[in-house]
């Protein structure tokens, strides 16, 4: 980004311009160059046109990680329009809600996506809607379109996951998007030479912006179609010398178990990164064993800021535990109740203000004034994160927790957050979460769920094989040892694998229905 840019398009053009014949993305079999995408997606557009679509309309794309996905999602911004990328294995249901909601021009499917989840969607609409407004494509011809925008136009409306009620569609503007970029590429060092390997789903605002930023400096990035099979992923890292790689925490003690079974070489990696969830120590100490050569970037976000923090990899050990500072070109601060900016080291609501904030949420006025307030200059607007932290006297933030996740046990309150980070220290723990769930007689309580590695030994070490009373004595021992008495979990619920979101998170309203599960699908430890 050498000149100053108002619109996202133009990112792609810089970098086709400079190098045009650099292979741009390798997604399956295919290997496309700039040049390609450029004019395969110009293509695209002139299709879209063609249906109707305008400068401003929605366009929803449904084909999960594939080439279509990237072209539709350029072919809209050549266009002017909005591009809504949902994830293809979204429930019929919600996906009707969001193609309601956003008054979707075009919903735009690849091939590759089409099963019998998409027939279901389909039937759910008029036909006559679906006639006009559908497209499956495959080859598209090249026909320059482009229609100027505003930075202060919408680029995209990434819908929410809506774990606690219906989706939100975050509005997100030309001029969001390039801050963000521009934010993130200056303390990652991005640049041409990079090749990101990249599994996270694009329908993912941490996945979308691999893409985003990968061709706004030239570089190359590997997008793998699904986290399926582990191994394959680790075996793109080193075939095409991956220098970054994406990931989440629950991806990590994945990689590790397949690196054991298939060995890879990752020395070409300089750079992991994280967000979507917070590291444990255990992560960080299993991420910089894969990846020995590479500096780790733990960061934080939120879809309607993009991204708040990072930590630089020389702050990793000394300040344990943060999130980081602000990334250029943002600001935040602590807050209380009533928007009084707070002391350092005091919790309360983590403020963000700058270029990344959203414009609003779609069609949601109440909820949008929930969370934008009234900023330092007159028609400027603060994001409420809705996050419960605290910054220290050097400016880093440390994560708390969501404010609607914040427990209160016994009349004290309880960081879901500081318990899981005791208990993935546990030997034998893989994953844990503690999420608290409403009683009538008792108030809020506390449990704790658990997958395991493999096997421990009575050493605690994850090699030999144990019974189930061995291990349940072990976690127990370990509850009681290592979280305060107002802590201490009304129940353990072992099982063997934590639910999952599509965005790769821990799947917390999925665990509250797991409350009471028979003893054939999980282990009931008693406290």
């Amino acid at each position: 980004m050498k000149n100053y840019l108002t619109q996202v398009w133009q990112l792609l053009k810089n970098s086709q311009s400079e190098a045009p014949h650099k292979t741009a993305l390798i997604c399956g079999k295919s290997a496309l160059t700039y040049e390609q995408i450029f004019q395969a997606s110009q293509g695209l557009a002139k299709l879209l046109a063609d249906c109707g679509v305008r400068r401003s309309d929605r366009v929803v794309i449904f084909s999960g990680n594939t080439v279509d996905s990237v072209l539709a999602y350029w072919a809209a911004q050549f266009l002017g329009a909005v591009a809504c990328v949902i994830h293809p294995e979204t429930l019929p249901e919600k996906f009707r809600y969001i193609l309601e909601d956003s008054e979707a021009k075009v919903f735009i499917q690849s091939d590759a996506i089409w099963d019998s989840n998409s027939r279901k969607i389909l039937n759910l609409f008029n036909l006559d809607l679906l006639l006009n407004n559908f497209i499956n494509f495959k080859n598209t011809k090249s026909c320059p379109v482009l229609d100027p925008v505003l930075d202060i136009d919408l680029s995209m409306i990434m819908y929410t996951s809506g774990s606690t009620g219906e989706p939100k569609g975050v509005m997100l503007t030309q001029r969001n998007v390039l801050a963000a970029c521009y934010g993130i590429n200056t303390y990652l060092g991005h640049s041409n030479k990079d090749i990101i390997a990249s599994v996270l789903p694009i329908s993912f605002d941490y996945g979308l912006y691999q893409m985003i930023m990968a061709f706004s400096v030239g570089a190359t990035l590997i997008l793998e179609k699904d986290f399926v099979l582990p191994f394959k992923f680790l075996q793109k890292i080193e075939k095409y010398q991956a220098t970054i790689v994406p990931l989440v925490p629950s991806m990590v003690p994945i990689l590790k178990t397949n690196l054991l079974k298939h060995p890879f070489f990752m020395n070409s990696v300089r750079a992991v990164t994280n967000t979507g969830a917070a590291l444990t120590g255990k992560n960080i100490k299993e991420i910089l064993e894969i990846f020995s050569a590479a500096q780790l970037f733990s960061m934080y976000g939120l879809t309607e800021c993009k991204r708040c923090t990072y930590l630089p990899p020389e702050d990793l050990f000394r300040k344990a535990g943060s999130v980081g500072k602000a990334i250029p070109g943002t600001e935040m601060w602590i807050a209380d109740a009533l928007g009084k900016r707070l002391p350092p080291n005091t919790v309360g609501q983590l403020v963000i203000r700058g270029a990344t904030v959203m414009k609003g949420y779609w069609k949601k006025p109440e909820k949008t004034e929930e969370r934008l307030k009234n900023g330092l200059l007159p028609q400027e607007k603060l994001l409420y994160t809705g996050d419960q932290c605290f910054i220290d006297e050097e400016g880093y933030l440390f994560f708390q927790g969501r404010m609607d996740e914040i427990l209160k046990i016994r009349g004290m309150k309880v960081s879901p957050r500081e318990i899981e980070e005791v208990l993935s220290n546990c030997p034998g723990v893989k994953e844990a979460v503690a999420i608290g769930i409403d009683d009538e007689d008792q108030g809020q309580l506390l449990y704790l769920f658990i997958s395991l590695e493999s096997s421990i030994d009575s050493s605690g070490d994850s090699s030999g094989e144990f019974s189930a009373d061995f291990h349940e004595k072990i976690i127990k021992k370990y509850v009681q040892e290592n979280l305060a008495s107002h802590s201490q979990p009304h129940e353990i619920m072992i099982i063997d694998e934590l639910p999952k979101t599509g965005n790769g998170k821990i799947d917390r309203l999925k665990l509250k229905e797991l409350k009471g599960l028979s003893k054939s699908k999980a282990h009931a430890i008693e406290v």
